[in-house]
């Protein structure tokens, strides 16, 4: 056909064109479409004029057959070059992530543990040496005033809680003040007595305790005023075991774990899973008496826990 494009042109066309890079071949399917109805156009203007329409339309038919063909054949052929995404698959974390999780909880429980046991942020003459009972029995009583049923079974509870947790030393029970027992007092005071002797050290609570040489406990005595019974029953609760908790050798407080007994108040009072821990590590470990951070972490490094 002179003057236009013939069929077999258009096919080395695509030929050619087929044989590029396959990463080309959305821009040469793009280009081939267009090309190829600028051709069918020219074509059935050239059909119309020489007055053989049916030749014309049956060009335009052949070659958009050929056209839908080549692209086909470039569409089964091309090489996808689009970076395949994977399906994310849930896997049980390794036993690498296993242990550096563990190291890390251990660090942070050890954080715990010294802020508690070895730093006191009420009071900055405390030498920061750890300190607790030596005797294997430990006797918890009202001193002075008198406890609600309620107060009195918080107490309760506190020692059987620290029980649970404790093998060398164990608290129990006893009222009587004779002779110095028992021996962590409890003094139960009006408001106005407790305000005069806490001088603001605190609205509810406080404890002081009393050491022998090796820094073994000889008595500890909490301090609380009767305006804890205003409080919601937990609340009151929380108080008591947190300062009984100072009384068996945990000066510190700590945001570490907020669900602690040794956090901000709160109406949770029972000992969480770290307050348990840093007991067994206090009592359970023969941490030596007396010991530093430094010390401590010496201590714990070469005894794992």
């Amino acid at each position: 056909m002179e003057g236009g494009v013939t069929k077999d042109e258009i096919q080395i066309t695509l030929e050619k064109k087929w044989r590029r890079n396959s990463c080309l071949s959305l821009v040469i399917a793009f280009f081939l479409i267009f090309g190829g109805l600028i051709v069918a156009a020219v074509i059935a203007h050239r059909s119309s004029d020489a007055g053989d329409e049916n030749t014309g339309i049956g060009d335009l038919a052949r070659i958009e057959q050929q056209i839908a063909d080549s692209i086909g054949n470039i569409a089964s052929n091309k090489t996808d070059d689009t970076p395949k995404t994977s399906p994310k698959k849930s896997s049980a974390p390794s036993a690498i992530d296993n242990s550096v999780n563990e190291e890390a909880e251990k660090e942070k429980l050890l954080n715990f543990f010294v802020e508690l046991a070895n730093k006191d942020d009420k009071d900055e003459t405390w030498i920061g040496s750890i300190a607790r009972w030596t005797k294997s029995s430990v006797s918890v009583g009202v001193g002075e005033g008198t406890v609600s049923d309620r107060q009195s079974m918080c107490i309760n509870t506190y020692i059987d809680d620290f029980n649970s947790v404790s093998s060398n030393v164990k608290l129990f029970r006893d009222d009587t003040v004779d002779l110095g027992i028992p021996n962590i007092k409890i003094y139960y005071q009006d408001q106005a007595t407790f305000a005069a002797r806490s001088s603001g050290t605190s609205p509810y609570g406080y404890e002081e305790g009393g050491f022998n040489d090796d820094l073994s406990f000889k008595r500890a005595a909490v301090f609380l005023s009767d305006i804890i019974a205003t409080l919601d029953e937990s609340v009151e609760c929380q108080v008591i075991r947190h300062e009984i908790t100072h009384g068996i050798g945990f000066w510190g407080h700590s945001d570490i774990y907020f669900e602690s007994i040794m956090s901000l108040p709160k109406t949770t009072y029972s000992f969480n899973t770290a307050d348990k821990k840093v007991i067994e590590m206090l009592y359970n470990t023969g941490i030596p008496l007396g010991a530093k951070e430094a010390e401590v972490r010496s201590f714990f490094s070469a005894n794992p826990f």
